[in-house]
This record gives structure tokens, sequence and C-alpha cells, in this order.
């Protein structure tokens, strides 16, 4: 092999070495963005004290916006399923009615991106920390979590999420 057919090899590994790392540097982008969603999902779920009833009526909406139109969410026996958007939307406003104030936590976040990089899983534990109306104590909820995303539109948007276990 003369010093033209090296080069080619060469040239073809820095080829390859330059794919292989942009296709990953590309998954881990998108794993980022959907973390980082989830982060901002779980600001916007969250009621913090005194807040008030347009602000809590305008972070639902927004919240509602990280759903498919047809979204899915199950909560298991024997919770009813909820189906759309602007359900979800109502949902979210009546739960937060029902509490003085909760945070809402995403922790020990998995990202599974497709290869084709239009659908993604992830798996995480959502930490609930409330005061109900007239309690001293604060109350704590932990809850595994698996959600199916769709990208549509360049945006990430959840179409299922199934809690699947809760832990004590």
């Amino acid at each position: 092999m003369g010093r033209r057919g090296w080069f080619r090899w060469v040239a073809a590994a820095v080829l390859l070495a330059g794919l292989l790392a942009g296709w990953f540097y590309y998954r881990g982008r998108e794993a980022r963005r959907i973390r980082r969603d989830l982060k901002e999902l779980s600001r916007l779920v969250s009621k913090p004290a005194g807040a008030g009833p347009l602000v809590l009526a305008v972070q639902a909406g927004r919240a509602s916006e990280y759903f498919t139109e047809t979204c899915r969410i199950d909560f298991g026996d024997p919770v009813p399923r909820i189906v759309g958007r602007s359900l979800l939307a109502s949902q979210i406003l009546i739960a937060q009615g029902l509490v003085e104030q909760v945070a809402v936590e995403a922790l020990d976040v998995a990202v599974e991106v497709d290869p084709a990089g239009d659908r993604a899983v992830s798996r995480l534990t959502v930490l609930l920390t409330f005061r109900e109306p007239g309690a001293a104590e604060v109350g704590r909820e932990a809850r595994e979590v698996e959600l199916d995303w769709i990208k549509s539109a360049g945006r990430w948007r959840i179409e299922t999420l199934r809690l699947t276990e809760i832990l004590r």
C-alpha cells in the first residue's frame, strides 16, 4: 500500500470517528433537552405558598404544553386515566387547589432516545413535598414514573405518563 492508500485509510478513519462523535453528541443533546424540559415542567406544576389562582392557571396551561393533544396519564387503579391536554390542565389546577403548597422534584432521571431521534423514554423518581390546608406537618411522597416522549415540530412532548410504583 502506497502513501496514497495509507492517506485514504486515515481519512476514512477520521471521518468515521467524526460521524460517531457527532452521533453520540446529538443523542446526548436530545437527552439533555428532555431533562431540561422535565425540570421546567416540575417547576410549573409546583405550587408556591401564596400563589394566586391566575398564576396557577397560567402555570397549568404552560405545563400542559409539554404534552401531546391526545396524551394519556395513567395513575393506576382506582384513579381514572386522564386523556387529553385540556383535561390535564384542569386536573393540575384541581390538584393544586387541594394543597396549600407543593414542590415537585424530578430525581434520578434516565433518558433513552430512539436511534431515529423522534421518540424517547424517560424513567425517574418524582418527589412531592406538600402541605395540606391547616396541617402543621409537611407530607412527602415519592413515585416512580415512566414517560413516553415524541418529537413534533422540533419539540419534545409527553405522549404517555405512567406511575409505575409508589415508594414508601
